[in-house]
Parts: structure tokens; sequence; C-alpha cells
């Protein structure tokens, strides 16, 4: 079984499944990858408006009707991908951002070539606010290419998800290498596909998994691919 974290079969609110029928065809995919569990994370910001939870609700009902159709065995869990400012945690206490499966943990992302402190303040923002801070695709950051700096955001309440696909080496050798050193070193704690549709960001594991599998040890990939997914779901501390 595998369960993924960060996915965009939502249909039609925001740059991943536009309707149901491409939500269909993204879940009918994931089912036949041995995934069962997903956690929708539609792209949320600060800056949108007030009714966006509700559109957000009646997306995630949809997607469960898809779901029932793929298979009775797929389960789908409302969450979002915060694009994270200083107004997050307010929209947090305010019910305007959505954390995953309505526990503490939040899907956090950063523009592109942001800086090192900058989300080592989000860090500590988050965490202190009572959120437990899960940093999305980390392997797209500058600032995150070094060791070290994964190893103290660990230390300060993050939790590292990486991409499937840039596991496997589809976003190049230096970044399989260093994803693979990182999660020898047990500084990776969460896989996701990141699925936007069927064809260049597919919601595809089992090739993940199996290399996981493989390199780091079948109790690492389980714990990678849905060990640590269901203490998420379950609202229980990884790691405990």
């Amino acid at each position: 079984m595998l369960i993924d974290v960060h996915n965009h079969s939502m249909p039609g609110v925001d740059d991943g499944s536009q309707d149901p029928d491409m939500t269909f065809q993204m879940l009918q995919m994931a089912y036949e990858e041995g995934i069962r569990a997903i956690i929708l994370t539609p792209h949320y910001k600060s800056t949108m408006d007030p009714d966006t939870t509700q559109k957000r609700y009646r997306g995630y009902r949809k997607a469960c009707m898809v779901a029932e159709k793929v298979s009775p065995k797929m389960r789908l869990y409302l969450g979002e991908e915060l694009y994270y400012d200083s107004r997050m945690v307010q929209r947090l206490r305010e019910g305007r951002a959505l954390t995953m499966n309505g526990t503490q943990y939040v899907l956090v992302e950063f523009p592109v070539y942001v800086d090192y402190p900058y989300i080592r303040q989000a860090v500590q923002s988050l965490w202190s606010a009572g959120y437990l801070p899960v940093l999305a695709h980390i392997e797209r950051y500058e600032a995150l290419k070094k060791m070290d700096r994964v190893e103290e955001l660990v230390e300060l309440g993050a939790y590292i998800q990486v991409n499937a696909e840039s596991v496997i080496g589809k976003a190049g050798f230096r970044t399989k290498h260093y994803l693979l050193k990182l999660i020898k070193n047990d500084l990776v704690h969460l896989i996701g596909t990141d699925a936007h549709n069927v064809s260049k960001r597919p919601p595809q594991m089992s090739a993940c998994a199996a290399y996981l599998k493989k390199k780091a040890g079948p109790e690492k990939a389980q714990q990678l691919c849905c060990g640590n997914a269901k203490k998420i779901l379950k609202g229980e501390k990884i790691g405990e």
C-alpha cells in the first residue's frame, strides 16, 4: 500500500486536474500504481478570497465521488499546499488555510529562489503556533542543497517531503544522489507525487518505492511511502 501526501487531483481548483474526467484518469493511474490513499493538496495563497475554503470542500466532495468510481478502496483526504508568507499562521487560525486532514500538520511551499533564513523563520513561526510544518518538494530549493541546513530544519521541527520522480532521477542525477544521501541520513520523512496530470506530472510512486527498497531497505521504503503518512492522517507525531 502506498499513500500520496502531495497531490493536485482535485478538479477545477488550481493548475492540477481541470475537470472530473481528468481527476478520474489521475486517480485511476494512482490506483494502478498501488496508491490507496491520497491527501489532496491544492495550492493556497493568503491573498485568496475567504470563500476559497468552501470551494475546496465542494471540490473535495466531487473528487470523492470520482474516487468511488475508481474503487471503493481508494481513500481521499483534504489538505492544501500553502504558499508561505507572514499571514499564513493567521489564515490557519481563521480556518481559511487548511491543514492536512484536519491535523496539526501543514504542507508548506516557498518561492524556488527563497533565502534559507526565510525558510527557517517559517518553520519556527509555524511550530511556535502549534503547527507541524511539512516542507514540500525541498529538492527544488537551491537554499536547501546543503545537508546541514536540512538537518537544522529537522531539528527545529520540520518534516521533509520530496517528490517520487526526483528520487528516481527525473530531476537529474545530482538531485537523485543528494536525495538518497538525505534519505540514508534520516532527513526525509515523506514521499509524494505532486501530481498535476497524467502526462508530465503523473501520480506515480511504485518505481520510487521499488528503488527505495533496493537502496535504503524495505523498512525505510515502507516508512517513507506509507508509514509516516499514516501517522499524519491520524495526527500522530512522526518518529514516535
